[in-house]
């Protein structure tokens, strides 16, 4: 599962990786949940006006019922 969005200015670097941490830490809540990144978008590096403050993240489920459970309730699960 990928999310790509983009932080408004102001925010702070220390702000954004503490929020990003959060992804990592539904590991131990979510079932089926293998591994995640998580981090700022370098994907068109040669567009930097169209990257700036873009992050993302992506995280792998173990199969489709456990990425059903993310989109249904990732937060009691």
């Amino acid at each position: 599962h990928n999310v790509l969005f983009k932080i408004k200015s102001g925010i702070k670097d220390e702000e954004i990786h503490a929020a990003l941490q959060l992804v990592f830490e539904l590991q131990k809540v979510l079932p089926g949940f293998i591994r995640a990144a998580a981090g700022k978008c370098r994907f068109h590096k040669n567009y930097p006006a169209q990257v700036d403050r873009l992050f993302g993240f992506s995280i792998d489920f173990q199969d489709e019922s456990a990425y059903e459970i993310f989109l249904s309730d990732p937060i009691t699960h």
